[in-house]
C-alpha cells in the first residue's frame, strides 16, 4: 500500500508504525564515509546522522559539514534524525545548530550527553542530555521530534541500574519523544531493562539498537562505544577467531539475527523496530533484513523526495 500523506517528524511516523502494526527500520549514518547511491538502495523509514561537535566556530554554520551535506540530504530525505550531544554546547550554539538544522528540513534530534569535554569550548550550558531536552522543547515546542538513548547494560557512568532507570525517566517526563537503546547484544538484559522501562515509561516509543559483528576490529570498536564488555560467549569466539575474518562475520550476522527474532517477537505498541548502528555497511543490513524476511507493507511518498517504508515478516 503507498500513500501520499505528508508525515512530519517520527512523532508521527510512531503513530502510523502501530496503526499499521508494522516495524520501523533505522540507519545510523556517517557522514564521512557516505556513499549516497548505497543509502538509497536501502528500503528503511529513517536515517540518523551521527555528528560529535569540536568546538568549531558556528558563526557561519551553514558553509560547514555536516550541514553542507545534511541540506542536500533535507532536500531528498523527510525523515532525518541528527545527533545532537549536549556537553560542549552553550545556549547560543544550541540555538545556532537548532535553526540550522530547521534550515535543512530536519525536524528530528537525537540527543546525547557526548563523551568528550573540550576544554576551551566556551560556556557550556547543558551538563546532561535532560537539559537540552527541556531547552528544545521550551524554545522550539513541538517542531522537533526529540530522542533520546537508553543503555541495556547501564550507562557506564551511573553509579546502579536504578539511577540509570531513574534519569531515563527524567528525560522521557522532561519532553523526550522517544527512546533508541545502545546496541544490544544479550537478550535476557534487555528483556530485564525492558521491564523495567516499560514500568517507569509505559507509553514511550521504543527501538532495539543493533550492531552486527563483522571483525575482530568491529568487535574491538563496539566495546569502544558501549565502554563495557560484550558477552562472554561474544568475547570468548572473537578472540578465538581473531585471524578468520569470515568466521566472525558469520558469527555477528548470526547473533544479530537471533537478536532482532527475539526482541520483535515481543514487539508490541511500544517497541516498534530496531536501529542499526551499520558503519555505513548498508549491503550488510539488506542481507540480515532479506534472511529475516523482512517486507515493504507500507510505503509514504511526498513530491520529490525518498520514500520511506514500513516493515512486517
Amino acid at each position: 500500500m503507498e500513500s501520499s500523506t505528508v508525515i512530519h517528524n517520527l512523532c508521527n511516523v510512531f503513530t502510523k508504525a502501530n496503526e499499521l502494526s508494522a516495524n520501523i527500520l533505522s540507519v545510523e549514518v556517517s557522514l564521512s564515509t557516505l556513499h549516497l547511491e548505497e543509502l538509497y538502495k536501502l528500503p528503511k523509514t529513517f536515517i540518523s546522522i551521527v555528528w560529535r561537535y569540536q568546538g568549531e566556530d558556528l558563526n557561519n554554520i551553514s558553509s560547514i559539514e555536516p550541514f553542507i551535506t545534511l541540506k542536500q540530504l533535507g532536500l531528498r530525505n523527510k525523515h532525518i534524525l541528527f545527533h545532537l550531544p549536549c556537553r560542549n554546547l552553550s545556549e547560543a550554539n544550541a540555538f545556532k545548530l537548532l535553526n540550522a538544522l530547521k534550515d535543512c528540513n530536519v525536524r528530528n534530534v537525537l540527543v546525547l550527553q557526548g563523551s568528550d569535554v573540550i576544554a576551551d569550548c566556551g560556556k557550556r550550558g547543558f551538563e546532561h542530555a535532560v537539559d537540552l531536552v527541556r531547552f528544545i522543547k521550551k524554545n522550539y515546542g513541538v517542531y522537533f521530534g526529540v530522542g533520546v538513548a537508553a543503555f541495556p547494560n547501564v550507562h557506564p557512568d551511573a553509579p546502579s541500574a536504578d539511577s540509570d532507570l531513574m534519569h531515563l525517566k527524567e528525560k522521557v517526563n522532561s519532553g523526550s519523544d522517544f527512546v533508541i537503546t545502545q546496541m544490544a547484544f544479550d537478550y535476557n538484559v534487555f528483556d530485564e531493562f525492558y521491564k523495567n522501562f516499560k514500568r517507569v515509561c509505559p507509553t514511550t516509543p521504543l527501538l532495539v539498537g543493533m550492531y552486527i559483528i563483522t571483525s575482530y576490529e568491529s568487535w574491538t570498536i563496539a566495546q569502544r562505544l558501549l565502554k563495557k564488555d560484550l558477552p562472554q560467549h561474544v568475547n570468548e569466539f572473537v578472540i578465538k577467531n581473531r585471524d578468520n575474518e569470515q568466521a566472525i562475520l558469520d558469527f555477528g550476522i548470526e547473533l544479530c539475527i537471533d537478536m532482532i527474532k527475539k526482541v520483535l517477537f515481543k514487539a508490541n505498541q511500544q517497541i516498534l523496530g530496531v536501529h542499526f548502528y551499520c558503519l555505513n555497511n548498508f549491503q550488510l543490513v539488506q542481507q540480515v533484513c532479506d534472511i529475516l524476511g523482512f517486507r515493504e507493507v507500507h510505503i509514504e511518498r511526498s513530491p520529490n523526495m525518498n520514500s520511506y517504508s514500513f516493515f512486517v515478516r
